[in-house]
């Protein structure tokens, strides 16, 4: 943080506390959600695992919107398919590299994307899910600090999303939730 001003320094605090407190939070959840949850993270000793805390991953983007109304087949992991609201294409670049992401929205009404990376299947599970919010400015971000594994990398009989085939990232994202073993 060597040149970085007052404002930077407190923005960099703030993410990191609310990163902090969304990992708390994620922990608590996945314990209660399920039981089939709960008794794996019992099993293994430990909660999620987490990659290190990395300001250069919350990326600014740009929502390209979708016409109202529009929708798209999305498969789960149970080779089921459902339709999902569009909301459009996220856009930004992460490493250098530009991105451009299929979004929805989900029961609760967030802008979702399911990702794939360099890191899946290795680092990290198959695929992961990350929210789009907005800003008090109006500025759209992805924080893939707060990327996180599918319900279905705790446990069988979950119906997961699987993310579309242009959602894969040709760099490792190396932000947010971990392989969980």
């Amino acid at each position: 943080m060597v040149g970085a001003t007052v404002d930077e320094a407190e923005e960099l605090t703030a993410h990191r506390v609310l990163v902090e407190e969304w990992r708390s939070a994620r922990d608590g959840e996945l314990r209660a959600v399920t039981s089939r949850a709960r008794g794996f993270l019992e099993a293994e000793g430990h909660g999620p695992r987490y990659y290190p805390i990395d300001a250069a991953y919350r990326i600014r983007v740009a929502l390209e919107t979708s016409p109202d109304g529009a929708r798209v087949k999305r498969e789960r992991v149970t080779g089921e398919e459902d339709d999902h609201p569009l909301v459009g294409f996220v856009r930004g670049s992460v490493g250098g590299r530009p991105f451009a992401l299929e979004a929805t929205r989900t029961l609760a009404g967030k802008i979702n994307v399911a990702f794939r990376d360099a890191t899946c299947g290795a680092e990290s599970y198959g695929f992961r899910y990350a929210t789009v919010e907005q800003d008090e400015r109006g500025e759209w971000w992805l924080d893939f600090n707060l990327a996180h594994n599918p319900l279905c990398a705790y446990g069988e009989g979950f119906r997961c999303i699987l993310p579309p085939p242009g959602n894969a990232l040709d760099t490792a994202i190396r932000a947010g939730e971990r392989r969980f073993r």
